[in-house]
């Protein structure tokens, strides 16, 4: 029996397809289980870069609240510094006003021992700026 030429190129043709197919055919799959294997990793990637951003906003978030925070006690440390000026320049005002009084009851205690004095020894009383600064107190 003769094989006719053409029927054997024809059989080798279909042969060399059949290969290149299954060629083909195996490196599409390899090429679909790197590229599953690369989406897994893409995914894990995600899911870590997610959680990631999910931690950054909050930590931005506790970031802006301690700046809020820290706002607040300065606006709170300004106003007490202040009422602390102020309570400063009242007690201030408050110690001269007692210097002030201790030296006019120290002038008005002498006064007052003075016209004791004259009043026991039957004198005539003080001279009158003594008794000026009575009335006027």
């Amino acid at each position: 029996m003769v094989i006719p030429d053409g029927a054997l190129d024809a059989a080798f043709a279909s042969v060399v397809v059949a290969v290149l197919g299954l060629v083909g055919l195996v490196v599409g799959h390899w090429v679909q289980y790197r590229l599953g294997k690369q989406k897994a990793q893409m995914d894990g990637l995600t899911v870590m870069v997610n959680e990631l951003q999910e931690e950054r906003e909050k930590a931005n978030a506790r970031e802006e609240r301690a700046v809020e925070r820290m706002d607040r006690l300065d606006r709170k440390l300004t106003e007490l510094r202040q009422e602390l000026g102020q309570a400063r320049d009242e007690t201030e005002r408050a110690r001269e006003e007692a210097a002030k009084a201790r030296r006019e009851n120290a002038g008005l205690e002498e006064y007052v021992g003075r016209l004791v004095d004259h009043i026991n020894r039957r004198l005539p009383p003080p001279p009158p700026e003594r008794r000026r600064m009575i009335e006027t107190n």
